[in-house]
């Protein structure tokens, strides 16, 4: 089964088929994982296509949103992404990969000093 489904998703994305990708994706039960999904997407449509999927309310999580933008190189979109996983690790982590991008750095870093300073004034009261 899982077999024949990757089949499908791959000539779906082969065929540039965004459609049928998604509604597979929003499927409740799936026995390829939606990050291959939006992997095949990225493969056979680029980033506007992958991004689509990326973008989409409630088929990722905040987690599997990061790790696919930083893998495709979407570092704007991944840093957004961990501010909205709240994760300050994430985004230093992503300052790494990151060196020398001064207009992404300075996001990240403002992302960064929302969430600690979030997180300090909810300590205080």
């Amino acid at each position: 089964m899982q077999r024949y489904t990757w089949i499908k998703l791959t000539t779906w994305a082969r065929t540039h088929k965004w459609l049928e990708l998604k509604k597979y994706a929003k499927q409740k039960k799936i026995a390829v994982p939606v990050t291959q999904v939006v992997k095949l997407a990225n493969q056979h449509g680029g980033p506007e296509a992958a991004k689509a999927f990326l973008t989409e309310e409630g088929l990722l999580n905040h987690e599997d949103r990061y790790n696919l933008f930083c893998e495709f190189g979407m570092f704007s979109e991944a840093a957004k992404a961990g501010f909205d996983w709240k994760n300050v690790e994430a985004l230093s982590s992503l300052e790494v990969m990151c060196a020398g991008r001064d207009d992404i750095l300075k996001t990240i870093q403002g992302y960064k000093t929302q969430l600690i300073g979030s997180n300090s004034s909810s300590w205080r009261r």
